[in-house]
């Protein structure tokens, strides 16, 4: 499974379980109106530190790869010349 469907499927579920939440919560319209826009903003700062993490982690291995072709031109030019 790849990590972009785990995450596609996570944040479906995560929708799924608040819309049927809210739907089934004994609340007035203003307090429901309240809870989704305070939801929305919890989901919004989780989805925002993911991506921050995520492209952290994506610059890392984009480093560690550019390294890894970097040695291995090295390596060719040396044996090239050898």
């Amino acid at each position: 499974m790849s990590t972009q469907n785990f995450v596609i499927g996570a944040l479906a579920g995560l929708a799924a379980g608040v819309v049927v939440g809210f739907l089934l919560a004994p609340a007035t319209g203003a307090e429901t109106r309240q809870n989704i826009a305070d939801t929305t903003g919890k989901i919004t700062r989780k989805v925002r530190r993911f991506a921050g993490k995520a492209q952290d982690e994506f610059e890392d291995a984009a480093d560690k790869a550019k390294e890894g072709m970097e040695n291995w031109a090295d390596n060719a030019r040396q044996n090239a010349y050898s």
